[in-house]
This record gives C-alpha cells, structure tokens and sequence, in this order.
C-alpha cells in the first residue's frame, strides 16, 4: 500500500481518485493525536518547493483512504541537510465558530453556571466543560468537533485479535480520589428598603384605640418631626401629622369621653375646695417612617463528596479540596442565597464539578498497545477499545482512548494506542428517606423533600432547616409589626386621670399643676438595622451514599 500526499486549496473537498498523488515523497510519517487537542501530523521529505500560501492545506491518503487532512503551520525544520520536517495541524478554519456552535446546548444548568465564571471568560469552551465528564474531541479528517464522554466513545474498537502480543503495557497512571471536600461560597450586599406606617399601631397602644391625652400642647411638642432619624439608624420620618378629632358618639356607653371625671382641687384665691373636670382631647395621628437595611453578607456551602472505587481499603486514599467561590450574586433582599432556588441551582453545579474531578480521576488504568498500521486507521478521540488478554487485571478491559499514534519509517509501519478503563466498583442501593407529612393528605402534599437528586445522580439531604439567624432574616415585604417592636404610651389620658385622683384635695392644693409631671409622651422599640463588618452562615451539606464511576476493568485481584 501506498501513502499519498496532495496540496490543495482550503475550500476543497477530498477526493479518492484526485488526491491519489505524491505531491511529496513521504520518508517518514508520524499522525499523533492527544485527548482534548487536535491531530498533528510531522512527516520528513527531501527539501519540497512549498506551493503558494491559499494551497498550503493537505490531504494524506493512505491507498484510497483518507487518513489526515490539515494545514501547514510553521516553516520547514531541517533535520539533515537534504531532509526538512513538516508539520501540519488539523485544527480546521472555523475552530472557534464550532466550539460557539456547541455554546447553546452546553450552557445549561446543571452542568453549567454563570455565577462560576469570570464574566471574561464566559466565552472560553474550556470552562463550558468544568461540569462535564466529558472533552471536546476533534475529527483528523473531517475537522470537525464533538463533545466526548470520559469513558465511553461512540465507537468501540475490539483489538483482541490484531494487536502485537509483545507490546502490551499496564500501569497504574495515577491514584484514584477517594473524596473532594468543596467550599463554596457566595458573598453579596443584602439591601432593602421601604416605607411603613404606624398610625394604627401607635392608636392601639391607647385606651379605646384613639389617641387620647389630657395633655396636648405637650404630646404635640413630643411628636414625630418630617426628616427626624429615629432610634438606630436606618430609620426616619417620611410623614407627620396629629391633629385633634371630635371622637365619635356612643351615646350612654360613653366610650369617648370628652372631660374626665371630677377631682377636687383647691381655688387659687381662697384655697376653698372645689371640683373639677378637665378636658380630655382626642386626636387622629399619621406617621410614615422610611427605613433602609443594607449589611454585607458571605454564605458558605461546605461538602464532601465521596467515589467508591475497587481500591478502596488497598491503597492510600487520596482526597481534593476545591474551592469555589461565586463571581456575581444577583443583589438580594434576603439573608440567604443558597435557600433559594437560584442557590440551590448553584449548590447543584459544585456537587457536579466535584463529581467530575471524581471521575477524571477514576479513569486510572491505562493500557498501551501496538496495533498494524491498517488497523489503526479507524482511531479516533470518540472511540472505546476493547481488550481481552489474561494479562490484564481481569483479563478484559474497556477504555477510552487518550492518545494515539500512526506512524511510517521507511518500510515500518504500526499503529500505537493507550486507553484508559475506569476502576468504578459496583453502585450501592442507598435507601432514601420517605418524605414527612405535616397536614393530612386531604391538604394536598405539604411534604418536605428530605433530599434532593442532580442530574448525574448525586444524592444529598436537604438543609433547608439550616437559616441564617444573624442580621435582618427577610428583608422583603416586611411589615409595621416586624420593623416596630413595640409603641410605648407614657402617661395616656387613664393614667394622667388615675395620676390626678391621687393627688387632688387635700393632698396637692393645685391639682392642674399634676398634668405638667405626667404629660403623654410616645416612644417606639424598632427592630435593629444596625450592620455589622460582615455576617457568615455556614450550611453543612450532607451526601446521601457514594458515587462511582463506570466498572471497566476488574482489579479486585490486584494491579499489575
């Protein structure tokens, strides 16, 4: 069989019967290609006169069978005075028009999460896979690009027959993760805002729920001021009014009594005993305060997640840590953002990045071989091999292909190949808690989730039992009742009248002189929007069972 080489121009198409040419005398070939890269072909001719720049694309055939197809890069590399090295890539013209093509379908949660990503590098493919036990694979004749799964291709290639006994090679490429320890974690600035009144609530604090005083001049003197802040800070009067009020009629029952009952008090000429009544005023107040809350915030999400593997117990365990931390949270009204959708979303997305360093890492039994040339020709980064040989731990193995080679010296030709199989042991049946009912089922289903499920199938338990409890807990919607504690009346109309029965004739000779010791005054207990430095809540997540990767090949007997 011959191997034939063409020039032609980028646009065109291969063709069995064209392209049958020696545009150069190939004396040694030598295809590689790496998981995750595109194919390189180096091939060594007599020193060639090199066609004109929109030529410089090649095809190399072998026979009638298109085996590489690329572009010139770089200048020509004397090896011997007479000798040059060429090296061609098939990365094809419309690289990054493809990888954004892929852009649609792999920009989906939960494998992916733009809160993970620095916004420069929303558009860098190598991010879009992070999630993914899966690499981009490109075609070294088509040039074009695919997303291939870790441990099975969509092609499977059995070599049990072909390949060359004596250049069998097993090893052990790295010990597997027994677990990943994931911090994650999100900072934000809580802010919230709004307006509330405290008309009624401040009207209810009084006998008959009508602001009512014997002293008025005073309450007026005492009343809320437009623009005054109030208490800690975060709180000022938006609106303030308090006028006086003719209270409504109740006829015998007298609810709103406009002059107390009589007290006894001594004349101011003759100090004679007398009675009297003193007017009770009753008024309509309206206050509005505006209040602001804005406290930083930082959330950490802290897990294990574990893989059961075949060497579990025989070998060292070897764990991880990732570090996760969110570039951009949304502003937030709330106190929490990982008890929310979006941030159980999030929660999602670092359980499946961790599971994909797990099984990157469980991929650890590689195998090398030597195949003929011919037989490797079907190769590609989307392929599995199969391999049946007793010197295998297991004496069969399953892999994925991470490298190969194809390569010509003269009248020498073979094909090399190394594969790796995954050490996954058996999954285990984890029994998951039933869901608990808090109202009968004529309510509708009022269940809790006791744990969530990802899309790979990470089981974890649920936390939302785990709340904040510092700073302001909801920040949206909030109420008169959650932002004022409490309306504190001193010396309303009742005890200013109770204050004047004990102190009236004989006891004080002037009893009007009382009502300027007790005058009505109001004050408000309001919730604290003091902010701290910064407020951390802390959510351990918990797993539910263990992980494991596809079983490919059986080492429980023992590695080579």
């Amino acid at each position: 069989m011959t191997t034939y080489f063409a020039w032609h121009p980028a646009e065109e198409s291969f063709d069995p019967q064209t392209h049958r040419r020696c545009d150069l005398e190939i004396l040694a070939l030598t295809i590689d290609h790496r998981e995750g890269e595109v194919a390189i072909a180096t091939v060594v001719v007599v020193e060639p006169r090199l066609p004109p720049l929109d030529q410089r694309h090649a095809f190399i055939s072998y026979d009638h069978r298109l085996i590489f197809s690329g572009r010139l890069v770089g200048l020509p590399v004397k090896i011997t005075p007479d000798l040059v090295s060429l090296e061609f890539t098939a990365e094809p013209l419309d690289a990054a028009a493809q990888l954004q093509g892929l852009a649609c379908d792999l920009k989906q949660a939960p494998f992916w999460d733009v809160a993970f990503v620095d916004p420069a590098a929303h558009n860098n493919p190598a991010e879009w896979l992070e999630a993914r036990s899966a690499l981009f694979a490109w075609d070294r004749l088509t040039g074009q690009v695919s997303v291939s799964d870790l441990f099975q291709g969509r092609c499977v290639l059995d070599v049990t027959d072909v390949f060359f006994a004596d250049s069998l090679k097993v090893s052990l490429a790295e010990t597997p993760l027994s677990h990943i320890s994931v911090t994650l974690t999100a900072e934000w600035v809580q802010e919230a805002s709004g307006e509330v009144s405290l008309g009624r609530k401040i009207a209810a604090a009084f006998p008959g729920g009508m602001i009512n005083t014997l002293t008025p001049h005073a309450l007026e003197a005492t009343w809320f001021k437009e623009g005054q802040k109030l208490g800690r800070s975060g709180f000022w009067v938006v609106e303030s009014h308090l006028n006086q009020v003719t209270p409504p009629r109740t006829g015998v029952l007298d609810v709103y009594p406009t002059l107390t009952p009589e007290v006894m008090t001594g004349d101011e000429l003759t100090q004679a005993p007398k009675t009297l009544r003193a007017k009770r005023f009753w008024m309509s107040g309206t206050v509005v305060l505006g209040w602001r809350y804005r406290q930083k915030r930082r959330e950490v999400v802290q897990v294990t997640v574990s893989q059961k593997t075949q060497l579990d117990g025989a070998i060292r365990p070897l764990t991880r840590t990732l570090h996760l931390h969110l570039q951009q949270v949304a502003p937030a009204v709330g106190s929490t953002f990982f008890l929310t959708s979006r941030g159980r979303q999030a929660v999602d997305h670092a359980l499946e990045v961790a599971r994909a360093h797990l099984a990157a890492s469980a991929r650890c039994l590689e195998i090398e071989i030597c195949l003929p040339f011919e037989a490797g020709l079907a190769l590609s980064m989307d392929h599995s091999v199969c391999l049946v040989d007793a010197r295998i731990p297991g004496g069969r193995a399953l892999g994925k292909v991470v490298a190969y080679s194809l390569r010509q010296d003269g009248l020498k030709a073979c094909a090399w190949v190394r594969f790796a199989a995954s050490i996954g042991a058996e999954p285990e049946r984890t029994p998951f808690p039933e869901t608990t009912f808090y109202a009968e089922p004529a309510y509708g289903d009022t269940g809790m989730p006791p744990y969530h499920q990802t899309a790979s199938g990470l089981v974890y338990a649920s936390y939302a039992h785990q709340r904040p409890q510092e700073g302001m807990i909801e920040g949206a919607n909030l109420s008169v009742h959650d932002l004022v504690k409490d309306v504190f009346v001193s010396h309303d109309a009742e005890r200013q009248i109770q204050a004047l029965q004990s102190q009236q004739y004989p006891v004080r000779q002037n009893i009007k002189s009382v009502l300027e010791e007790v005058p009505t005054v109001i004050s408000l207990d309001l919730a604290d929007l003091r902010t701290q430095g910064v407020v951390e809540h802390v959510i351990q997540l918990q797993t539910i069972g263990l992980w494991t990767a596809p079983c490919q090949v059986d080492v429980s007997g023992g590695l080579p």
